[in-house]
């Protein structure tokens, strides 16, 4: 509702809408109620960050392509979450191939594109 007040201003949703393992079917309905403002973007980064261990990427996969199936490549975008990220993954790196490894094969590389640059 609150989005939908203020048409002319973007909105950008941060870490997903910040997902908690166990929870899809709670978070996938308020992603798809975000989703139909056009005025709300979204950045994917961070999952699993709040929960006691790291996600497995089938768990990553399943969010990153809702998100993405939700707002659709134009309004996504993927992004880190240096520092925090650190603390539990080491090597930065390990993240992006997440990332990747979860649209590759799926979404043609135009839109894989635009998610990781333009």
């Amino acid at each position: 509702e609150f989005v939908a007040k203020f048409p002319k201003l973007t909105f950008i949703l941060n870490h997903a809408g910040f997902p908690l393992r166990g929870q899809f079917d709670e978070w996938h309905k308020g992603i798809l109620a975000l989703a139909t403002c056009p005025n709300v973007c979204v950045k994917i980064g961070g999952l699993g960050c709040y929960d006691e261990t790291n996600w497995s990427q089938t768990e990553i996969d399943t969010y990153v392509r809702a998100t993405i199936d939700a707002f659709g490549v134009d309004r996504s975008m993927f992004a880190s979450n240096l520092p925090v990220d650190l603390i539990d993954i080491p090597n930065p790196t390990l993240r992006y191939d997440s990332f990747l490894q979860a649209v590759n094969g799926i979404y043609p590389p135009s839109d894989i594109q635009k998610l990781f640059h333009d």
